[in-house]
């Protein structure tokens, strides 16, 4: 097997093209690092039984064929990636002929092709713009495929909130859809709009650097940055402008063209508008200045353009669908989040939900009220900042909290830590702990969850160096609502079965539930043995 050429990950790609689960990669990444001489590739042939010719495909065809554009019919691509064989493409073309019916639904209903694979791609073919899903197209997918009418008292509201967030985009639609299937969570009637609201800002937005449910999130990023067709900066850019000014004419330039292919933005006649509010918070000014900070270090970063007075933000609502935005938002009575299965794709968040007074209007950051006018939104928090500044030091007896630029910048550099300097790792565990005590409960989240993670992968390294106490000590220390702590409970039950370190591993954990009981979240699996 070949390097790969693609923009993507080859994990990351067999991922979201629906051939290997989340689980099956991190599975398959773990054995890598074990087995360093080995490809992932060939990790992925031995552990999940996928074909060669299959990784071959993605390895060194699939980004000339993104490049190039859709040639040939999907037919040709699924039978070159081993998907399908010649025989299956010819009983599919030969139905088709009498049911009219597309080739890639032949191909899921026969089951010879999974779903979300077809949509991948269809949605990384098409040379031209993904339609965004009208409520009646979501709808029916909701009759086909997600069935939410089974599980809940008013589902054309959640589905109707869901593309209220999305603008119809396919990807975040299905992916908001299919969590809310897959929950077994009770929502009480007339909680819909709150639970679907707690979902996005928990997940895709707060979280989307880390949550599965946002990796087609984190994929839009790393195609917008390591674009083959056009510079990261002249596509940032161009993003700029239309996100600052609200909408912007569609001029038809070649950034204009990419950013519409990679649904970043949508055409709304001859102007072109930033696609949903999600993608408005995540990717936001912040974000363009950072990312053009890093591609151009030398550069003086565009200064913010004049605002424009007259100008509308995406609201939910639009032309896709409308809604009357709810006046207050009340706390859900806390079903489990969405429920286990939404806990495990780290969806709503329900140690963050805020009580709001029924007499109070909604926080900004609630779809409800977010405000009609570009200009003023992006004003708003940074006036709100500045008064509460001065407000704090101008009322008597009101201390000032000196930590605030200490913590900022603590955040800042949390986000910017490499994981891939092996070397580093260890030094910089021990720096994040030892800013954890001083601060306590000032430590900021976007810092615990980079601790986390940088214990997890130091936690193999030093086990191949003989460290293993010191790596068991790491993998304990993960919080217990990580979205780690499986992977350091793999690594644990792993070495706790290892001929080689079953018993220190063993003393170790005995030792800390001894003296430290319910201290090591990763480890729970032995409260089941004898």
């Amino acid at each position: 097997m070949s390097e790969s050429h693609n923009k993507l990950p080859i994990g990351m790609l067999l991922q979201h093209a629906g051939l290997i689960s989340n689980e099956q990669l991190h599975k398959a990444l773990e054995l890598q690092a074990q087995y360093t001489q080995m490809k992932l590739g060939e990790i992925l042939v031995l552990q999940e039984g996928l074909r060669v010719k299959t990784i071959d495909f993605f390895v060194d065809k699939w980004q000339e064929i993104i490049d190039r554009g859709q040639i040939f019919p999907l037919g040709y691509y699924l039978k070159e990636a081993c998907l399908l064989n010649e025989k299956q493409v010819e009983v599919i073309l030969q139905e088709q002929k009498v049911s009219q019916q597309k080739f890639g639904e032949l191909a899921v209903q026969k089951g010879w092709v999974a779903r979300n694979t077809i949509d991948f791609f269809l949605d990384n073919l098409s040379s031209q713009p993904q339609q965004v899903m009208s409520l009646r197209q979501l709808e029916e997918y909701d009759r086909n495929v997600l069935n939410l009418a089974k599980k809940y008292a008013n589902h054309t509201l959640i589905l109707s909130r869901i593309l209220g967030w999305t603008g119809g985009v396919p990807t975040l639609t299905k992916t908001i859809g299919q969590t809310f299937a897959q929950s077994n969570s009770n929502i009480p009637p007339g909680r819909e709009i709150q639970a679907v609201d707690r979902f996005v800002e928990g997940t895709l937005i707060r979280k989307w650097q880390t949550s599965k449910a946002a990796a087609a999130i984190r994929a839009l990023k790393y195609s917008l940055l390591n674009n083959s067709r056009c510079e990261p900066g002249g596509l940032l850019t161009e993003y700029q402008d239309i996100l600052l000014a609200g909408e912007a004419p569609n001029l038809g330039t070649k950034e204009q063209k990419e950013l519409l292919l990679l649904g970043l933005v949508v055409s709304d006649g001859d102007r072109l508008k930033v696609s949903n509010i999600i993608y408005q918070q995540v990717f936001d000014h912040e974000f363009v200045l950072a990312q053009l900070a890093e591609l151009q270090p030398q550069d003086i970063v565009p200064a913010i353009k004049p605002m424009v007075d007259d100008v509308t933000t995406l609201v939910p609502g639009n032309s896709l669908v409308e809604y009357a935005p709810p006046t207050s938002i009340q706390t859900l009575p806390v079903p489990t989040a969405l429920d286990d299965a939404v806990a495990q794709a780290d969806t709503i968040d329900e140690s963050s939900a805020t009580v709001i007074p029924s007499n109070s209007p909604e926080p900004l950051t609630k779809i409800g009220s977010i405000i009609i006018c570009t200009a003023i939104a992006l004003l708003i928090p940074l006036f709100l900042t500045i008064n509460n500044y001065y407000s704090s030091r101008l009322q008597p007896g009101v201390a000032v909290d000196e930590t605030e630029p200490e913590i900022s910048d603590l955040q800042q550099s949390c986000e910017q830590i490499s994981f891939t300097d092996a070397n580093g790792i260890v030094s910089s565990i021990s720096n994040l702990e030892a800013q954890q005590k001083q601060l306590n409960n000032n430590f900021p989240e976007r810092c615990i969850a980079t601790l986390d993670q940088l214990r997890v992968i130091a936690a193999p390294q030093l086990g191949k160096e003989n460290r293993i106490l010191e790596a068991i000590r790491h993998l304990c220390n993960v919080s217990p609502d990580s979205e780690v702590v499986v992977d350091a409970e793999v690594w644990l039950k792993r070495w706790y079965s290892s001929a080689d370190w079953g018993a220190e591993t063993k003393f170790y954990l005995q030792e800390r539930a001894e003296h430290y009981p319910q201290d090591c979240p990763a480890a729970h699996f032995t409260e089941n043995e004898a």
